[in-house]
């Protein structure tokens, strides 16, 4: 019974049309990414040299410079959470697969009730993420000195890896789809 039931979910889930709402991931937020994220980095950089001047025009681009990289983390997560809404609420499958739970609702539900849970506390995380490069870089606005240029580098090497996490986690849909 359960073996069947699994086996319908997964025609279900492949039913869901991944090959179309991945490739709609891979053409959208990676490039919203790179497009506004990823060359900020620059400013971080310019903002270290600049920060031995104390003028108002140094202010104006330190704080312009940190408010468009919270709105870009920002933008990333809005369009990672706008995909997984595409990806559950945009098909008729949905539907059929939730009767198919309403049919069968003992280890299924423990399932989905497990996976919506890790999906959405991924979600989460990726938010929080979105908060801590604020805050991290109003901290980073208030001392001017030798430690920014250390906490940069150290956010960088952090942010590379972010990168490349993230990169790895969308080709790893599109080879799953493609199977």
């Amino acid at each position: 019974m359960e073996d069947t039931c699994m086996s319908h979910v997964c025609l279900l889930f492949y039913s869901l049309q991944l090959e179309r709402n991945v490739s709609f991931h891979f053409s959208f937020t990676i490039p919203l990414t790179f497009i506004t994220i990823y060359p900020f980095s620059l400013f971080f950089f310019l903002s270290f040299f600049l920060s031995s001047s104390s003028s108002f025009s140094t202010f104006l681009f330190l704080f312009f410079s940190y408010s468009l990289s919270f709105f870009s983390c920002f933008c990333s997560s809005c369009s990672f959470s706008f995909f997984l809404f595409r990806l559950f609420l945009s098909s008729f499958s949905f539907s059929a697969f939730l009767f198919l739970l309403f049919l069968c609702h003992s280890f299924l539900v423990f399932v989905l009730l497990v996976f919506i849970f890790f999906l959405s506390f991924f979600l989460l995380i990726r938010l929080c993420l979105s908060f801590f490069f604020f805050f991290f870089f109003f901290f980073l606005f208030l001392c001017h000195s030798f430690i920014v240029f250390v906490l940069l580098v150290s956010f960088l090497s952090f942010f590379s890896f972010f990168v490349f996490f993230d990169i790895n986690f969308t080709l790893s849909f599109l080879s799953v789809s493609s199977d």
